[in-house]
C-alpha cells in the first residue's frame, strides 16, 4: 500500500468501496463488487513472493493458500473525487501450510491527486 501502487490508484478510484481479494499464488485479483479485474500490484506481490521463497529455499508448492484481503474504503473522507480520492487501506494477510498458517494486518491512509488535471 504505497507508492507500488501509483499504476493501480486510477483503477481503484473508480471502483466503489470493498474487499479486495489478491491470490498471491496467481497474482489475480477480485473486487467484491466489482468482480475480477487487473491490478499491477497482485502481479508484484506474486513475484515478490516468488523471489522472497527462493531466497529462503521455500517451496512455493507447500502453500495451500497464499491471501491477501485489502478493505478500501474512499468515502470516510469527503473530497471532490474529479480531483483527490482519499483511500482508507485495511489488509488481512494469510500464508497456509499443511502445518501452520501465518497472518498479519497493517492499516494504511492514501490521498491520491492524480485526478488533478483530468
Amino acid at each position: 500500500m504505497g507508492w507500488r501502487m501509483a499504476e493501480d490508484l486510477e483503477i481503484l478510484a473508480a471502483l466503489p468501496s470493498g474487499r479486495i481479494h489478491i491470490d498471491r499464488l496467481n497474482g489475480s485479483a477480485d473486487h467484491s463488487v466489482a468482480g475480477p479485474f487487473d491490478l499491477c500490484i497482485a502481479g508484484e506481490i506474486q513475484a515478490w513472493l516468488s523471489n522472497e521463497s527462493q531466497k529462503d529455499a521455500i517451496d512455493l508448492h507447500a502453500l495451500t493458500g497464499a491471501d491477501l484481503w485489502v478493505d478500501v474504503v474512499t468515502s470516510k473522507t469527503a473530497t471532490n473525487k474529479s480531483q483527490i480520492v482519499s483511500f482508507d487501506f485495511a489488509a488481512a494477510s494469510r500464508l497456509i501450510t499443511d502445518e501452520a498458517e501465518y497472518s498479519a494486518r497493517v492499516a494504511d491512509f492514501h490521498q491520491w491527486v492524480g485526478r488533478l488535471y483530468a
